[in-house]
């Protein structure tokens, strides 16, 4: 900011030019306006400069909260990132295990499977013969004949609607020929 002090080394400019003759004593009394002008600009011009400086002040601030918020994001993801995997680990792990039980048991004989291998061909043929008559083969049937019967009924249904439709047809035709 230029110095508005008067020395006689360095003359102050300004920005308009002085009156040819100035009245008043010493002829300090034309320089009073022009110091004004000049304070109000310079004043002018720091008012904006503080502005631009709150201004900066505020992008930064929603720089930095937009960047701790993208960290707190990413670290969110990485812990779910990380308890997937831990979950993926212990998934592999149990179907590992799993694997190694039923390795373990198929070294060993099971109770049908003895039972099985002690049998004659004649008690195996009457096995499969009182099996064909189980439970689920019943259900199967009985599950059969439902589904028979709804479509019977369903059908029933449809014709009886669509005979009393014709019939309500038939009366409106002979009562429009009337």
């Amino acid at each position: 900011m230029p110095s508005l002090a008067l020395s006689p080394v360095a003359p102050v400019r300004f920005s308009r030019s002085l009156p040819a003759k100035s009245p008043g004593r010493n002829g300090h009394s034309a320089l009073i306006p022009l110091l004004k002008e000049e304070t109000t600009k310079s004043k002018k011009i720091e008012l904006k400069k503080q502005q631009e400086i709150i201004k900066l002040q505020r992008e930064k601030q929603k720089q930095v909260t937009q960047i701790k918020k993208l960290q707190m994001e990413q670290k969110s993801k990485d812990l779910v990132l990380k308890r997937k995997q831990e979950e993926i680990k212990m998934m592999k792990k149990q179907k590992s295990n799993m694997l190694t039980k039923k390795a373990n048991n198929l070294g060993k004989k099971t109770r049908a499977m003895r039972i099985a291998e002690q049998e004659t061909p004649e008690e195996r043929h009457s096995r499969r013969l009182s099996s064909q008559y189980s439970s689920f083969s019943a259900r199967q049937k009985w599950n059969q004949v439902e589904k028979h019967i709804s479509r019977n009924i369903l059908r029933k249904h449809t014709v009886s609607q669509m005979e009393s439709e014709m019939d309500r047809l038939v009366k409106d035709r002979e009562r429009l020929g009337k």
